[in-house]
């Protein structure tokens, strides 16, 4: 089989928003990884909240981070002891709220919202902070994390006037982060990998596996390019990985190794893209990334 052996050169690679066009931002780190798609009407950005730990805000068109009435933004917090549940992070923030200087600080638990994959969001509002904000939230409750998009608004009128554009937001959640069903172990990625030789063994596999990186190329790049736009230079090591296409080109299914805030960014990223269709049975490609 020939490997593909992508190299990157960072040096070149310039910091980009992820999914410009689309206006579609992905929170990625070793245990999560999740999109929210901005409502018509808002925007996307990657880079202004970063100095606050924020790497995926949105708000309305023709408005910036820092003035705008109305922004939203994407977190993610990691299971422990404290927080189990989606009820033990609500009231966390509150008894965080109370703490700091707004004794006042309420939530008020809404219907909550059915994801088209069947997971439940659930929406609560609030209210009550010592600088007058109306507030919103809207959670998932994952394997290892609690993922969550917050809403945020400096009057009553402009949290009434948004909500609609943040229940949109809400709704374009999707997560990318491989559950613990989709984590094989290194001796079945091995498998995989001689599965991946076989279908590139014939002439037609070969011609088939050119067709896919001519394809797929530029958007590979892309990704990696995105991706490591987020990271410093040591949290990118290199890694491997092998997908599956099916017949009508979309690839189904991914896997890394290791597992890295790069390879499930990048994975992540890859889920879902079309390739060349093709007759074969089977098909898995695989692929060595590496970082210079």
């Amino acid at each position: 089989m020939r490997k593909v052996l992508l190299i990157i050169f960072l040096i070149f690679l310039p910091l980009a928003p992820c999914f410009a066009q689309k206006q579609t931002g992905m929170l990625f780190g070793k245990n999560h990884a999740f999109y929210f798609t901005a409502p018509p009407g808002w925007i996307l950005d990657n880079k202004s909240g970063v100095s606050q730990g924020l790497h995926m805000v949105f708000y309305p068109f023709g408005e910036t981070w820092g003035s705008s009435p109305v922004v939203a933004y994407g977190l993610s917090n990691t299971k422990d002891n404290q927080i189990k549940t989606i009820d033990d992070k609500i009231n966390k923030t509150i008894k965080d709220f109370h703490s700091q200087g707004s004794p006042n600080y309420k939530a008020r638990r809404q219907s909550s919202m059915f994801l088209p994959n069947g997971k439940e969001m659930v929406i609560c509002y609030f209210e009550g902070d010592q600088w007058g904000n109306y507030e919103a939230a809207g959670y998932v409750n994952e394997e290892e994390t609690i993922n969550f998009i917050v809403y945020t608004t400096r009057t009553k009128s402009a949290f009434d006037l948004h909500i609609g554009s943040f229940k949109k937001l809400v709704a374009s959640y999707k997560n990318v982060y491989p559950k613990r069903k989709e984590k094989i172990n290194d001796d079945d990625f091995v498998k995989m990998v001689e599965k991946s030789k076989q279908c590139v063994s014939s002439s037609p596999g070969k011609a088939y596996e050119e067709k896919v990186f001519n394809s797929l190329g530029k958007k590979m790049a892309t990704f990696m390019r995105d991706c490591a736009s987020y990271l410093s230079e040591g949290e990118m090591p290199n890694f491997e990985l092998v997908f599956k296409i099916e017949q009508n080109g979309t690839i189904s299914e991914a896997f890394v190794k290791p597992m890295s805030a790069l390879s499930v960014c990048f994975r992540g990223l890859i889920l879902g893209c079309e390739a060349p269709r093709h007759d074969f049975d089977i098909n898995l490609q695989h692929i060595i990334m590496k970082i210079k």
